[in-house]
């Protein structure tokens, strides 16, 4: 089955993301958006084709001719061009939209076939044709009875403050209980 996607190169979220279902096998062909303001890491998807200018009507032809190639694609909370949607449908793709509810316009302008909720709330507020799916992460888990230390990853800063650094700064003050906070950041 071939399952394709448009993911960008850069060590940032939705990017890292979209590696990890690459590195996993559930994409298996991706298209490489070029990021223009990131530093790219150009061997992750090595023979990919790569997008520069998603406006440039030649590169969206390469987009869709790519498409028709695939059994579906799989979009990482934007499709980077939400008119791709409908044309999936037209031409037998089947698509699939990993959301941030958070970061999800309230209306959208195209409709996937399914949507894949990371988390149970991004299940509650898209309850019609999704469901619920852990992101393939390799994170180990053991249980903890008492947290002393805290790491919170800011990343770039998130898109309309969608990472919450500037509410956790906040309610820092609230806090009474000796405790360490880590903020990992990738600007300063």
């Amino acid at each position: 089955m071939k399952i394709g996607t448009l993911c960008f190169r850069t060590d940032q979220g939705l990017s890292i993301l979209a590696k990890s279902f690459f590195d996993h096998g559930i994409v298996t062909h991706p298209i490489a958006v070029r990021h223009g303001r990131r530093p790219e890491n150009v061997g992750w998807y090595p023979g990919c084709f790569e997008i520069t200018n998603l406006r440039d009507a030649r590169q969206i032809s390469v987009v869709k001719e790519f498409i028709r190639e695939m059994d579906a694609m799989l979009f990482f909370e934007t499709p980077f061009i939400w008119e791709l949607f409908p044309f999936c449908r037209e031409v037998g793709v089947k698509t699939f939209l990993e959301i941030m509810y958070e970061c999800m316009p309230e209306v959208l302008p195209a409709q996937p076939d399914f949507f894949l909720c990371p988390s149970l709330l991004d299940q509650q507020c898209f309850p019609d044709r999704s469901m619920f799916l852990p992101l393939p992460v390799d994170v180990p888990w053991k249980l903890r009875k008492a947290a002393s230390a805290f790491v919170h990853n800011a990343g770039w800063g998130g898109l309309l403050n969608r990472n919450g650094t500037g509410q956790l700064l906040d309610a820092m003050r609230l806090v009474k209980s000796p405790i360490k906070l880590i903020l990992r950041s990738q600007k300063p």
